[in-house]
């Protein structure tokens, strides 16, 4: 019969053991989606120029576009997240100011693009946590609020918007790494026993 400290130890690796494989089946994943002219007035690269209408817009034309989020494996929680906006004539030397948000506009401001006049150039913005439980949701709007600076009659141009996640998933079959560390943790409670340890 095993005393009640064997059982103790004995229950303490076994809990070591599931510990070490569970962690051991855990990846760290990460998922882009890049949203281009096929989705709303992004600048299509050819055809119209970068200056030109429906692509360049005003301080009342702003918008919102929508990115989505499906992992594979499925996420469990999300490490971190950005978003990266490619945009042309930003203007931030004469005071234009294109605030981007996070939820759509009126959520939650991630801050101004930054750029030259008549060039491209692409801001990158840390999302903040609380926008994970809408991504986990599967999808986050965004906002641009145009010209909201001292410039008056300033425009920009959006060629793209990348969401970049990094996420924790779960495999549903134990990785090889698990398995090899489960089979150690086994016959080491095996040895244990035989030499009367536990």
């Amino acid at each position: 019969m095993i005393s009640m400290e064997k059982m103790k130890r004995l229950l303490t690796v076994a809990a070591f053991v599931l510990a070490i494989s569970s962690s051991a089946n855990a990846d760290v994943t990460t998922y882009m989606e890049v949203l281009t002219y096929d989705t709303g007035y992004f600048w299509e690269g050819s055809g119209a120029g970068e200056k030109d209408t429906p692509n360049f817009r005003f301080r009342d034309q702003d918008w919102e576009w929508t990115h989505t989020f499906s992992s594979s494996p499925a996420a469990t929680g999300i490490v971190s997240a950005t978003i990266a906006i490619n945009a042309y004539d930003v203007d931030t030397a004469t005071g234009e100011v294109d605030n981007i948000y996070a939820g759509g506009l009126g959520g939650t401001l991630q801050g101004p693009l930054v750029g030259p006049n008549s060039d491209w150039q692409t801001t990158t913005f840390d999302l903040p946590s609380s926008t994970f439980a809408a991504l986990m949701g599967g999808s986050l709007d965004f906002g641009i609020d145009i010209d909201t600076g001292t410039v008056n009659g300033s425009g920009v141009t959006l060629g793209s918007s990348t969401l970049t996640v990094t996420y924790v998933a779960y495999n549903a079959t134990p990785a090889p790494g698990a398995v090899l560390l489960g089979g150690l943790g086994v016959g080491l409670v095996g040895w244990l026993r035989r030499r009367k340890l536990l």
